[in-house]
């Protein structure tokens, strides 16, 4: 006998209720976690974000290199790097595996998310935006 409770439609009931009893939960969230990561703009948003982390991540391991660490630092640098090789090589196989359809767009963001960031990264470092004397200009003693 099911008992009324206030807000509830008779015959529904909660996945946790469900869970407490002993029977499987239903597969209603998954399905609609998979119909939101095939949509094209949820794998693009997802590829973003994850590429802005694993560009955190890069900045991040370099700041372990110091003169006086050198050996140590480039050594966490290379393992992190070859970590988060495995971990995108991972992730790539999985989402292509369950949500095959959004699996295009997630890819191409996740690969140029990353490429942009670190390309205005290596622009500002590099020092390619300033502006420097032209030999016109040294040769005048400007």
């Amino acid at each position: 006998m099911r008992v009324l409770r206030r807000g509830r439609a008779p015959g529904k009931v909660r996945g946790c209720e469900l869970l407490a009893r002993g029977k499987p939960l239903t597969t209603a969230f998954f399905d609609s976690l998979q119909a939101l990561l095939s949509q094209p703009i949820a794998g693009i948003a997802l590829g973003l974000a994850l590429g802005t982390l694993l560009f955190r991540l890069s900045r991040s391991s370099f700041r372990r290199m110091t003169p006086e660490t050198s050996a140590e630092g480039l050594r966490v640098v290379t393992l992190l790097l070859l970590g988060r090789m495995f971990f995108v090589l991972l992730t790539l196989w999985v989402y292509s595996s369950l949500f095959p359809d959004g699996f295009v767009p997630f890819a191409l963001s996740l690969a140029g998310g990353f490429l942009v960031l670190y390309t205005f990264e290596a622009i500002r470092y590099g020092g390619f935006l300033k502006r420097r004397k032209s030999h016109v200009e040294v040769a005048q003693g400007r």
